[in-house]
């Protein structure tokens, strides 16, 4: 009769933790690694044509085919590297941070379900099969989604590092001042 009560009251104890768990996991759903890949790698892409015509329009050297000083580094060039520092420091700072985010939000679920575990352990419950199995599954699965972005995001910090460095050696002579200036950072995923 004992072992019976400790049974249903960690049955109980169950739950009451998963309707808990589902009140708080439906405020965040992350989506699925595979789609925030395809959209770093997307990122990526983007990064890497802006970085073409930026590459392009420096060809023409400072002034272009325009007879005033500077002209091409400032409406063109200039513009391009904004242009991929605006997207660096909106579109893909956000998708970093969602990432890390959901990235976050399932390292605190696994560590609540861990300590589900061991609350049911000590009311004398066996972790269910497979458990181990999960975490170790699920836990690879947040390492690869991590490098997957950090490879992209080491990949668009040099584009974006390229482009301003492209367009900083323009910025010579009469022209010093006109040059884009330092790169942004791109954040690394961290897990």
């Amino acid at each position: 009769m004992k072992t019976l009560i400790a049974a249903l009251a960690a049955v109980g104890l169950f739950a009451v933790a998963v309707s808990a768990g589902r009140a708080q996991s439906a405020a965040h759903d992350p989506p699925k690694f595979t789609s925030m890949s395809q959209l770093m790698t997307s990122d990526a892409g983007k990064i890497g044509t802006d970085l073409g015509l930026l590459k392009r329009d420096a060809q023409a050297g400072q002034t272009g085919t325009e007879s005033q000083p500077c002209y091409n580094l400032k409406n063109n060039v200039d513009p391009d590297a904004a242009a991929i520092g605006y997207f660096v420091q909106n579109d893909v700072t956000n998708d970093v941070t969602n990432l890390q985010s959901d990235i976050d939000t399932l390292e605190s679920d696994i560590r609540n379900f861990n300590q589900d575990l061991a609350d049911f352990a000590n009311d004398g419950v066996p972790a269910p099969s497979g458990a181990a199995a999960t975490l170790a599954s699920i836990r690879s699965k947040i390492a690869a989604a991590a490098r997957h972005a950090n490879a992209s995001i080491h990949q668009m910090q040099d584009q974006v590092d390229a482009a301003y460095a492209r367009g900083n050696r323009l910025a010579t002579g009469a022209c010093s001042d006109d040059g884009p200036g330092s790169p942004p950072t791109i954040p690394s995923v961290t897990y």
